[in-house]
C-alpha cells in the first residue's frame, strides 16, 4: 500500500476523485483518527402542530390586532440614554425610540398540549442528530489538515502539468522556426524557459528528480 506522498510524478497526474479521497482516508487511519460518516437527519412526526397565531411585535410587545399595534407606533416613545463624553453614567437624557412592526406566527398553547407525545419524540430526536453532528463536524475538523495538504500537492502537480504541456507546444513552433534542426529549437527554448523545464523538455532528465531539485 502506497501513501500520497510516495506517488510519483505521473502516479499523481493520472489519479482520479476516488483515489485521491482513498490516500486522505489513508492518511487521516495513519494518524489514528477513528472515520465518523456524515449523520442523515431524522424524519420528524409531521403530525406535529404548526404555528397558526400571528402577532406584530414592537419593542418586546406583542399585538393579535396590527391596528393596535400601528397604534402605538404614532406614539412619542422614549428611553433613558447616556454618552461617556457628557458625564458617563450619571448623566442619563431621553433618547426618542425608533419603532417598527415585526409580524411572528407562534404555537397555540393548547396545539403543544395535544401534542405533547409527537414534541417530545421529535427534539429527542433533534437532540440525538445534533449531537452526532457535533461529532461530526468535530472530525472534519480534525481531518481537514490531510484533505488540504493533500490536494495542494495535487493542484501544485497539475500545474506543473500544465506548463510542461505548454512548453513541449512551445518546442514545436521552435522547431518550426528552425526548419525542424533540433538543436537550434533547444537553444531557442533554454534562452527563454527556466532550467526545470529545460531538463524535463530538452534533456529528457527524470521529472521527479527535477522537481525535488528545482521545481517551481
Amino acid at each position: 500500500m502506497k501513501r500520497f506522498s510516495e506517488l510519483k510524478y505521473a502516479e499523481i497526474v493520472a489519479l482520479s476523485e476516488k483515489d485521491i479521497d482513498k490516500f486522505i482516508q489513508i492518511e487521516i487511519a495513519e494518524a489514528g483518527i477513528a472515520f465518523v460518516d456524515r449523520p442523515v437527519e431524522p424524519v420528524y412526526d409531521p403530525t406535529a402542530p404548526e404555528k397558526t397565531v400571528i402577532a406584530h411585535e414592537i419593542a418586546g410587545i406583542y399585538f393579535l390586532d396590527r391596528y393596535q399595534a400601528e397604534r402605538l407606533l404614532e406614539m412619542d416613545i422614549y428611553d433613558d440614554a447616556y454618552e461617556y463624553s457628557l458625564g458617563g453614567y450619571d448623566r442619563k437624557f431621553l433618547k426618542k425610540v425608533d419603532l417598527s412592526i415585526e409580524t411572528k406566527k407562534f404555537f397555540r398553547k393548547e396545539d403543544l398540549e395535544d401534542n405533547r407525545g409527537v414534541l417530545a419524540a421529535n427534539a429527542e430526536k433533534k437532540k440525538h442528530y445534533d449531537e452526532q453532528l457535533k461529532i461530526y463536524n468535530a472530525f472534519l475538523e480534525a481531518t481537514g489538515r490531510f484533505e488540504k495538504e493533500v490536494y495542494a500537492h495535487y493542484w501544485y502537480i497539475l500545474r506543473l502539468q500544465r506548463e510542461i504541456n505548454e512548453a513541449y507546444r512551445r518546442l514545436a513552433c521552435y522547431l518550426t522556426l528552425a526548419e525542424e534542426n533540433r538543436e537550434i529549437a533547444a537553444n531557442f527554448f533554454r534562452k527563454a524557459y527556466p532550467n526545470w523545464l529545460t531538463r524535463v523538455v530538452i534533456d529528457n532528465d527524470d521529472i521527479d528528480k527535477v522537481i525535488e531539485e528545482e521545481a517551481p
